[in-house]
């Protein structure tokens, strides 16, 4: 505990534990997934900024709605098998078995699914252009499967997870801004998500099957009992998380209005811009946290209770913010026609609570870092 002893900050332990144990590669790797993840975020907050103005609070909030019902439907099909075949890839760089496995079920996954979403859509007494957008969206996550970034993590090359990210949304941003110009095109965006599927899929394939060794493309149908066994318990967290954080767009729009759904939109938007700085600032203490768990749980202590004020203070700060000039920051993201008190309130009582869920996340993954993985879905069903 020697290092951590000491009377230093957080970063410059972060910038010791690089140095310690992981040289150049590690740097290297986090740098990418910072800048990918900070790029891909800008990209779909100003397009969706750009969504909000055009489109109007009512038909934003049909395709917030919709977008909320098809990230749920995404994370059934991604059944915390990424995670989960990114481990065994690292272990086993080239077990082409594996990711045949995975992508099959994955895709057994996404055929259901989408069924269902379908099926479902055309079922209730809904909007059709909201019917529409849930049918497209929908019909975008059959391509779900190819995404298949975990490989190249699991092999410690980040590039190829950055790259067709940012691919997949710059794509989308252009297409949106290109595409729609009035409320009307609204239809066009699951179009656009389609496309960009696909070339972050074809590129990703690309990569994948001009290999050293020549895989074959792990596209069939099955069902690997096995495989959703062991991932089960990490999907079920993440589909936890999305019914938390999507589910009450669902329901603004089921219950009041779409356009009440379109205003918290807007102000989910910022925050969602905010918590993935939480997320980048997290996917790269992670291994900090992870090592020094290793050491002692003293030593996991002090880096948590260093790090957590990077992050609390400066949120708490932003919504305190937020708070005074609010009513200001939405006119200028979206305009005046959501400058209203609802959406307001939105984005004042979403910013407040990202303190609370940095200190959530920090103890979430430091429960991770000590085994209790247990523990962690537990907290996760309570709500904590």
């Amino acid at each position: 505990m020697g290092d951590i002893e000491g009377d230093i900050g957080c970063l410059e332990f972060m910038i010791r534990f690089f140095q310690r144990v992981g040289g150049q590669l590690l740097v290297r790797n986090f740098a990418i997934l910072a800048v990918s993840e900070v790029l891909t975020r800008a990209l779909t907050f100003v397009a969706f900024a750009y969504l909000a103005r055009v489109l109007g609070p009512t038909v934003f909030g049909q395709n917030e709605i919709a977008l909320a019902i098809m990230m749920v439907a995404m994370l059934v099909i991604d059944m915390g098998f990424p995670i989960l075949g990114a481990r065994e890839i690292a272990r086993r760089p080239h077990d082409h078995d594996l990711v045949r496995r995975i992508v099959s079920t994955q895709v057994t996954l996404a055929v259901v699914v989408v069924g269902v979403m379908i099926g479902v859509a055309y079922l209730l007494p809904i909007h059709s252009v909201l019917r529409w957008l849930v049918t497209g969206y929908g019909l975008s996550l059959l391509l779900w499967p190819l995404q298949i970034m975990w490989v190249f993590q699991g092999r410690n090359r980040m590039v190829w997870m950055a790259v067709p990210q940012l691919f997949r949304y710059g794509m989308f941003a252009g297409l949106a801004v290109i595409l729609v110009r009035a409320p009307e095109h609204v239809t066009s965006l699951p179009m656009a998500e389609i496309a960009a599927v696909v070339v972050a899929g074809a590129v990703l394939g690309l990569v994948y099957l001009t290999g050293s060794d020549r895989p074959r493309w792990p596209v069939g149908l099955a069902f690997d009992r096995a495989l959703i066994r062991e991932a089960l318990p990490i999907g079920a967290a993440n589909l936890l998380w999305a019914v938390r954080t999507f589910l009450p767009i669902v329901l603004l729009g089921w219950l009041l209005t779409e356009a009440s759904a379109g205003l918290f939109g807007s102000s989910f938007r910022i925050m969602l811009a905010v918590h993935g700085v939480l997320t980048v600032y997290i996917n790269n203490v992670f291994p900090l946290m992870s090592q020094s768990s290793h050491q002692s749980p003293e030593a996991l202590t002090v880096v948590l209770r260093r790090s957590m004020p990077l992050l609390i203070w400066p949120m708490a700060a932003g919504a305190a913010l937020a708070t005074l000039f609010g009513y200001t920051v939405i006119d200028v993201i979206y305009g005046d026609q959501y400058a209203i008190r609802e959406a307001y309130l939105s984005l004042t009582l979403l910013l407040w609570t990202m303190p609370v869920i940095a200190c959530r996340r920090h103890c979430h993954f430091a429960l991770l870092t000590l085994g209790h993985q247990v523990g962690a879905f537990r907290c996760a069903l309570a709500g904590v």
